[in-house]
């Protein structure tokens, strides 16, 4: 079910998205302080959501697909927080990426 904030949408992803994903995970300007890099082959995105859906499967929360209210249906990036294990330990991680041309929106801003 799809959540609205103030300027955005954000919804579960779904297989349809593999292609914007790729897109965006194999930009490097969205790679820029990541020390992984981009993806360079769509199998390690077609993975990415496959473990993304899986974690909403199992944890009924996980990473969002964004656009903005204007425009519904264009994605402009996934966030959300997700179960992962360091050290043995399992934590929860927050993280987003979008795609440049929304950067420099205030997006990712705390509500005033």
């Amino acid at each position: 079910m799809p959540r609205l904030t103030v300027r955005l949408l954000v919804r579960r992803p779904v297989n349809a998205d593999l292609e914007r994903l790729f897109q965006l995970y194999a930009d490097p300007a969205t790679h820029q302080f990541s020390p992984f890099g981009p993806l360079l082959e769509r199998e390690h995105a077609e993975r990415l959501l496959e473990k993304w859906m899986e974690h909403w499967e199992e944890k009924g929360y996980g990473q969002w697909v964004v656009s903005t209210r204007q425009s519904p249906e264009y994605v402009i990036g996934f966030g959300g927080i997700d179960a992962r294990s360091y050290t043995e330990v399992e934590r929860v991680n927050l993280g987003y990426r979008f795609a440049p041309e929304a950067w420099g929106a205030g997006l990712c801003n705390r509500a005033r």
